[in-house]
């Protein structure tokens, strides 16, 4: 790959980045708070329900799931 190929390839995952971004601040709150936690703190369902103080492990993973829905359907 040449260096033009690899600069484009960079401004695409920019502007998928950006995209992406623009549509996780579409997300109810509590939805953005699993994603943030989970993606960027690398923390687990576990971890996250400690966090908030979510009693249920599983409330995590479904919301992380419709976060994931929601934003399929953005």
């Amino acid at each position: 790959m040449n260096l033009c190929q690899q600069f484009d390839n960079v401004i695409d995952n920019e502007n998928d980045n950006a995209i992406l971004r623009l549509a996780i601040k579409k997300l109810p709150q509590d939805y953005m708070d699993v994603i943030h936690l989970y993606y960027t703190k690398d923390l687990s369902a576990k971890e996250i329900s400690d966090l908030l103080d979510i009693s249920n492990t599983n409330a995590v993973s479904y919301t992380h799931l419709r976060a994931h829905e929601t934003l399929a359907n953005l």
